[in-house]
């Protein structure tokens, strides 16, 4: 039954014939398109065509692909990835200012291997953190006196957040890195 919506479907986009559904057809359309499947996309898209109707996307949920843990953490320490919080409490600034400036990539944007220095007064006991844009851990390396080469020909190409972390865990630094192969 499916199988005859399709060939409507397709007949429909090409102007040989148009888009005309049974009510039963229409009803098991319906039927198909509210259920979460793969088939549901298909009918949705069939039911627009014929009579102008719109289904909400259905989006998977916040915390399946988003690593929580790491998220708490940079909340607890008040960090986020446009401002930080100095110590004091008393204001805002960008973090370019603050935390990027000890950081150096190269290159970047890397296509298989990236050299990762830290400038700080820290040179022992740090770790780099490779996460993705939403915030899942992808590499993670002890640095030898603040230096790292972090071989990156795994990841696919895109944008990631490149991070140091002290001994107690505090983010000391931090950089955006991009891989375009």
């Amino acid at each position: 039954m499916q199988h005859s919506y399709y060939n409507s479907l397709h007949k429909s986009q090409f102007g040989s014939a148009s888009l005309q559904l049974t009510p039963q057809e229409e009803t098991d359309l319906r039927d198909i398109a509210t259920a979460y499947s793969p088939s549901a996309h298909h009918a949705q898209t069939m039911l627009l065509i014929a009579r102008g109707e719109e289904y909400p996307a259905v989006l998977p949920d916040f915390p399946a692909f988003l690593d929580t843990a790491l998220l708490q953490q940079l909340l607890i320490e008040n960090i986020n990835f446009k401002t930080a919080l100095p110590a004091s409490g008393k204001s805002a600034a960008p973090l370019a200012s603050q935390k990027t400036s000890l950081l150096t990539l190269a290159p970047n944007p890397a296509s298989n291997d990236v050299f990762v220095s830290y400038r700080g007064v820290e040179k022992e006991n740090l770790q780099v953190i490779l996460l993705s844009i939403t915030g899942k851990e992808q590499l993670r390396q002890s640095m030898i006196y603040g230096n790292a080469n972090l071989n990156t020909a795994n990841l696919p190409n895109g944008l990631y957040i490149c991070i140091v972390q002290n001994a107690v865990g505090s983010i000391v630094a931090q950089e955006k890195l991009s891989i375009v192969r």
